[in-house]
């Protein structure tokens, strides 16, 4: 029997568990007896708060014990709840060094290490009682026996003094043998059926996953073969090991079916492992418990779950594969709690405390770069040097100091026959001369302000216009004053009065952007003045500058300009006029040009539009989709052989079938009003995939968007003289008739 095991092997998987908390405990009793100064420093915290971590966990696992066992657990849930209420507000600001009641805090600690040994009884006396219930069947058993054989003598002796009885007797007898003989083997065969089940049970509760502390979630997406990737195992399962599987596995929805299994696609076959499947189950709206004990069938060193059509959120939670026969509670992989490493780096952290004769204490904090003295008087006898350092805030009374070098230097009063410094700061400076690199002052009093070569005069400035003012602006920046140049630079939105009013701010590529801003800067000279906005990435969107030649305006910041206004005159690529433009004609040769600069414009004049690129001409309204009507007494299409080539004439069965291959329909265009007149055409189908209307090729124009007039003319003159042709044909075959 190896019930007896149990609790060693449970004993086992706590080892490290136990060793840290031995530890701990060290370091526990080492910070109580050297800091008896009831201070709690930010290192000792740190100690303390991996200690309590490690608590938590033991109390986690010593719940899933005593539950198992049905053991009550009221007091470890009481000794953590007291650690909790005592140590959480020293953990809100772990920065700090705060008072502590060094006897109580020790206090809380002990009694959760005194309720937690006191887990490890109650759980080890559970597992012996069941191996005592065993012991005792089987003593009941063999005792049974031993009266049923007395019982069986006794009989037989008294048979021979009553021989009329003896078959009773005897009847009595025998019953009462095969009797007990039948509870006997009873018995006995359940004494050793216990035997033999605890001989081949194996019970470990060491969780070979690892990281099982956090839950694995998906999201169902309504498909096959869902995988994700969930646990890695500390080592390889090898074939043939009796593992037993546990977990919990939650849905929101409780739609599709959830399979838990092996992972074998391990990369380049390493373990060899196969698609084992270990449980397979329909999702449940909350949360379903699955325990599986099985064999593996190959070498194991992962599981992935798979979902099949399953929707909504599924979580995989308390997962635990255990070396058992039976199913264990849940517990971490002892990888996944603190190790013997951790604790000692702790215990390192720990600081020094300092007791005097006089029963006062003082704080004497070391790492591997700081040093903390905490005392209320400290002395420094004898030479005291300070070779690279930094004093923080300190106050040092009558002291004389021959010679220092300060950076910053604050006080009420300073006396001084001469002061030589970076930087000065003080509420009021009266001197007939004052250089200084930087002077900051809330006000500065002065008839004549001379910044030098090199001076700086910085400002920052914030705007915001009221809306009713003509293109008001709001914005801040900073503004400075340099070598006799003045510039400002900040963030600036502009206010858009349509759709409602809102600021904005230009896009890179032109448009407003609500509630948006560009950053802006501008510079002012002898001279000249420029105005600049930004794109998102800090290139130039738009400039304008100005000086005594004129006004120059572009886009992008380069050389080349979109508008200049000179004494000669004003140069732009497009002008948008409030009213009538009166005056002298705006190009001198009698053309008007539009949109020459993209290469795709217009010229007007002399009776003639022509197009820049001698490409197509449309006439479209202002959206530049729908097509207007054009109202001419008429309109001629050239055709002049000049003009022409690769002349052929056109076949007249061909025309015939063209026209038969056409359908001509009434409509409406979609701007129209039902009461407007029906046009009458073919139709291009540029909707449906599979044209639904008839109109041949040779009808429909070269960017298939209109009808090709000219052709269907020509195919319908030349259909007409076939039909009148094979009408001839006809009427000259009936007359001969």
């Amino acid at each position: 029997m190896i019930i007896g095991s149990a609790t060693a092997n449970i004993d086992d998987n706590l080892k490290k568990a136990d060793d840290a908390n031995d530890a701990a405990a060290v370091a526990n009793n080492g910070v109580k007896d050297i800091n008896s100064d009831n201070k709690l420093t930010p290192n000792e915290k740190l100690s303390l708060k991996r200690l309590y971590d490690s608590d938590v966990l033991k109390h986690d696992f010593d719940i899933k014990q005593l539950t198992s066992m049905s053991l009550p657990t009221a007091d470890i849930d009481l000794a953590l709840s007291n650690l909790t209420t005592f140590t959480a507000k020293y953990f809100v600001n772990m920065d700090i060094t705060e008072e502590v009641d060094r006897q109580a805090l020790n206090k809380v600690f002990n009694d959760f290490d005194n309720a937690d040994k006191a887990v490890e009884g109650l759980f080890n006396g559970a597992v012996q009682q069941v191996a005592n219930n065993a012991k005792e069947a089987g003593d009941d058993a063999k005792q049974s026996a031993g009266q049923a054989q007395e019982a069986s003598e006794e009989a037989k002796n008294n048979a021979q003094q009553a021989l009329s009885n003896i078959t009773v007797v005897d009847s009595k007898v025998t019953k009462l043998s095969g009797s007990t003989t039948a509870q006997f083997n009873t018995l006995n065969n359940g004494y050793q059926e216990v035997i033999s089940t605890v001989n081949n049970m194996t019970i470990s509760n060491r969780n070979l996953a690892l990281g099982t502390a956090t839950a694995v979630t998906m999201t169902g997406e309504n498909r096959s073969n869902q995988v994700q990737v969930a646990y890695k195992f500390s080592s390889v399962i090898p074939l043939g090991t009796v593992v037993t599987v546990s977990f919990d596995v939650s849905s929101s929805t409780g739609v599709g079916d959830f399979t838990m299994q092996f992972y074998g696609g391990e990369p380049d076959g390493k373990p060899a492992s196969s698609w084992q499947i270990i449980s397979e189950c329909s999702l449940v709206n909350g949360t379903k418990h699955v325990s599986v004990t099985l064999t593996t069938d190959s070498d194991h060193l992962h599981v992935r779950p798979r979902l099949d059509f399953a929707t909504g959120t599924v979580t995989v939670s308390n997962f635990i594969i255990s070396e058992s026969s039976k199913e264990v509670n849940w517990t971490p992989a002892p990888e996944d709690l603190a190790s013997q490493t951790d604790i000692t780096a702790s215990i390192n952290n720990i600081h020094l405390g300092v007791k005097n004769a006089d029963s006062s204490t003082a704080t004497f904090n070391m790492n591997s770069d700081t040093i903390l003295l905490d005392a209320n008087k400290i002395i420094f006898s004898g030479n005291t040097s300070i070779l690279d350092g930094t004093i923080g805030t300190a106050k040092i009374a009558n002291a004389a100091i021959n010679d220092a070098k300060i950076s910053n230097l604050n006080g009420n009063k300073i006396v001084a026959g001469s002061i030589t410094a970076e930087q000065l700061n003080a509420n009021d400076i009266i001197a007939n001369v004052i250089n200084g690199k930087t002077i900051n002052g809330i006000t500065i009093t002065t008839p004549n302000l001379q910044l030098g070569t090199n001076g700086i005069l910085s400002e920052d400035w914030s705007l915001n216009q009221a809306t009713s003012l003509f293109n008001p602006k709001k914005g801040s920046g900073t503004m400075t004053l340099t070598q006799g140049l003045l510039a400002t630079s900040g963030t600036l939105s502009r206010w858009w009065s349509n759709d409602g009013g809102y600021w904005y701010g230009i896009g890179d590529d032109g448009s407003k952007i609500k509630n948006g801003s560009n950053q802006v800067g501008d510079n002012y000279g002898a001279g000249y003045a420029q105005h600049n906005i930004f794109d998102s990435k800090g290139n130039t969107l738009l400039r304008t500058y100005m000086d005594a030649t004129g006004l120059y305006m572009n886009s992008g910041g380069t050389a080349a300009v979109n508008t200049v206004l000179t004494q000669q005159g004003l140069t732009t690529t497009n002008i948008n006029a409030l009213g009538t433009i009166n005056g002298a004609s705006l190009i001198t040769n009698g053309w008007v040009d539009a949109g020459l600069s993209n290469g795709h414009g217009v010229r007007i004049g002399q009776q003639t539009i022509q197009s820049h690129n001698s490409q197509n001409i449309y006439f479209n309204g202002d959206d530049n989709k729908q097509s207007v009507t054009l109202h001419a007494k008429a309109i001629v299409q050239s055709s002049q052989l000049s003009r022409k080539k690769d002349i052929k004439p056109l076949d007249p069965d061909y025309a015939m079938k063209v026209i038969r291959d056409s359908d001509m329909y009434g409509y409406r265009y979609n701007e129209e009003s039902p009461t407007e007149p029906l046009h009458y055409s073919g139709i291009i189908d540029d909707v449906n995939g599979i044209p639904q209307f008839k109109m041949p090729e040779e009808f429909i124009s070269e960017d298939r968007t209109g009808r090709n007039d000219g052709n269907t003319v020509a195919f319908l003159v030349e259909a007409l003289k076939q039909a009148d042709k094979r009408i001839g044909i006809l009427e000259g075959m009936m007359n001969r008739d």
